[in-house]
C-alpha cells in the first residue's frame, strides 16, 4: 500500500470511528477529548494530502529525468552536465528553475509559466511595457518589452556579479530606491579649543557634504538557439546567468576603477583617475627607471602603508592590483624578504601582502609605464559609494540584429539584460591629504 492509500485508509476509519461517537447517547469528558484528537488527526492527514497533490503538481512540470523527494524537489544531471557559475546547496534544482523561467519569458512556453506560478514567480513572467525612452535607439532590435526578474532569482544574478565584481563586493553598496540618492558625508567635525578663565568657548560646526548617485542604465545583449529542450535547459540557465552577470561585473569594475568621467564608464570617475589627480592620495616608487616593475623595492610599498590615514586602518584593509602585477612585483618581493604570500582563511586560501589582503582585478593595470597608478591600498567602503538600483530586467526578440545579421535568419533569439548602478569615489584625499584609498604611481621618466 503507498502512502496516499495508507493516508486515505486511515482517514476512512478516523471518519467511521467520529460517525459512531456521533451517536453516543451521552457526551461525556472522555468522549470530548476523543473526539478532539480524530478532528486533529483529520486535519493532518489532509494536510499530508494536500502537499502531496502539490508535489504531484510539480512533477507534472519537471523534466523526465526529475524526482521528487520528501518534498524536495531534485533534478538529476542530464547528460553529465556540469554548472559553471551557478553553484552551493541544491545548484542544480535552482539552474533549473532559472532555465525553466527563462523558457517561459522567452519563449512563451505555458507549461514553463505554469511551473513559475506554481512556484510562486508569476509576477516575474508578466509582460511589462518599455517606456518610450526606452525604445529609443531600439528600433532595428525590435525589443519592446522586458521582464523583471523575480527577486528569488535575481539572486543567483546577483551573487554571481559579487563572485566576478571587485567593485560591488568592496564599496559600499548603497541601495537606492529612486533613480537620484542624495546621501550625507561628513566634511568637518567639531573642533576644541583651550579656553582660560571667564573666557566664551569658541562655536564650532560639524559640516557635511553631499554624495549624489544617480542611476546609469547599463545593458548586455547576447543570443541563444531557438531549440531549448529540457536537455539544454539547465546549461542554458547557467550560462545565461554566468554571461549576464560577468558582463555587468565587468563593466561595473571598469567604471568602479578606471572610470574617467566620459561617455564610456557612462560619466562615472573611478578610484584611480581620481587618486592620480590629488598629488597627496598617492606614493611614488623611487626604485628604477620607474617603468620597470622590477624597480619597485618594498620600501615603495611601506610607504604607501604609512601613506593612508590612521581612520582608515580597519579590517577592510586590502591591496588592489593586477595578477601580473601581484605575481611579478609583491609576491616576488614578498618572497625575496621571506614573508607569507598566502593565508588560509576560513578554508580559502588568501593572497597577502605586508599582513594586508591582496584582492586581483584584472582590469587594473597589466603592463608596466611610466606616471601611472600600479595598485592601490585602503578602504574601499570608505572611500566610494556603489549606487545600486535594485532590479534586472530581461527583454528578448526574435528580429534583433547582431553583427549585422538577423537573429531571425539563425534561428536564434535575442537576450538582452538592463541593471542601472551608479560609482562615486567620494573619499579620495585631496592635493596635501590622502584618503581612505591611497595609490601607488611608478617614477616618471
Amino acid at each position: 500500500m503507498n502512502v496516499r492509500a495508507k493516508l486515505a485508509s486511515d482517514r476512512d476509519v478516523l471518519i467511521k470511528e467520529a460517525t459512531t461517537l456521533s451517536e453516543a447517547t451521552e457526551f461525556t469528558d472522555e468522549l470530548e477529548k476523543r473526539s478532539k484528537e480524530i478532528v486533529a488527526s483529520i486535519k493532518s492527514i489532509d494536510e499530508k494530502l494536500t502537499s502531496l497533490k502539490t508535489m504531484d503538481e510539480v512533477r507534472s512540470t519537471l523534466p523526465p529525468n526529475a524526482i521528487v523527494q520528501d518534498k524536495e524537489v531534485a533534478v538529476t544531471p542530464v547528460h553529465n552536465v556540469r554548472l559553471k557559475n551557478i553553484v552551493g546547496p541544491h545548484a542544480m534544482e535552482r539552474a533549473y528553475a532559472l532555465g525553466m523561467y527563462f523558457r517561459a519569458i522567452i519563449f512563451k512556453d505555458q507549461r514553463a509559466q505554469q511551473y513559475c506560478i506554481n512556484h510562486g514567480v508569476e509576477d516575474g513572467i508578466k509582460y511589462q511595457k518599455l517606456s518610450k525612452e526606452e525604445r529609443v535607439g531600439l528600433e532595428n532590435q525590435n525589443i519592446y518589452g522586458g521582464y523583471l526578474v523575480p527577486e528569488a532569482f535575481e539572486k543567483e544574478i546577483i551573487d554571481l556579479r559579487e563572485k566576478y565584481g571587485v567593485i560591488r563586493s568592496n564599496a559600499k553598496v548603497v541601495s537606492m530606491i529612486s533613480d537620484v540618492s542624495n546621501r550625507p558625508k561628513r566634511h568637518d567635525g567639531l573642533t576644541a579649543y583651550p579656553i582660560g578663565e571667564d573666557v566664551a568657548i569658541t562655536e564650532s560646526t560639524k559640516t557635511w557634504e553631499n554624495v549624489q548617485l544617480v542611476a546609469k542604465k547599463w545593458g548586455v545583449l547576447t543570443r541563444i538557439t531557438n531549440e531549448l529542450n529540457d536537455d539544454a535547459i539547465i546549461s542554458v540557465a547557467d550560462d545565461l546567468a554566468g554571461e549576464i552577470s560577468q558582463a555587468f561585473a565587468l563593466a561595473e569594475d571598469n567604471a568602479g576603477f578606471l572610470g574617467d568621467g566620459t561617455s564610456t564608464y557612462h560619466h562615472c570617475t573611478g578610484l584611480v583617475p581620481g587618486i592620480a589627480a590629488n598629488d597627496g592620495a598617492y606614493h611614488t616608487g623611487t626604485g628604477g627607471s620607474g617603468a620597470a616593475w622590477t624597480g619597485f623595492v618594498l620600501g615603495d610599498f611601506n610607504g604607501v602603508v604609512g601613506l593612508l590615514p590612521e581612520y582608515a586602518e580597519t579590517p577592510g584593509c586590502s591591496w588592489y592590483c593586477s595578477k601580473v602585477f601581484w605575481s611579478t612585483v609583491m609576491d616576488r618581493l614578498s618572497r625575496a624578504a621571506g614573508g607569507e604570500t598566502h593565508e588560509m582563511i576560513e578554508g580559502t586560501s588568501q593572497k597577502m601582502f605586508l599582513g594586508y589582503p591582496v584582492v586581483i582585478s584584472q582590469v587594473m593595470r597589466k603592463t608596466a609605464a611610466n606616471s601611472v597608478i600600479c595598485a592601490l591600498f585602503g578602504d574601499m567602503a570608505l572611500a566610494a559609494s556603489f549606487g545600486d538600483r535594485k532590479g534586472v530586467m530581461i527583454a528578448t526578440s526574435e528580429h534583433a540584429v547582431i553583427g549585422g545579421v538577423s537573429v531571425f535568419e539563425r534561428d536564434e533569439i535575442a537576450v538582452r539584460g538592463i541593471e542601472r548602478f551608479d560609482f562615486v569615489a567620494h573619499s579620495i584625499g585631496d592635493a596635501t591629504n590622502a584618503g581612505p584609498m591611497v595609490g601607488l604611481k611608478s617614477a616618471g621618466s
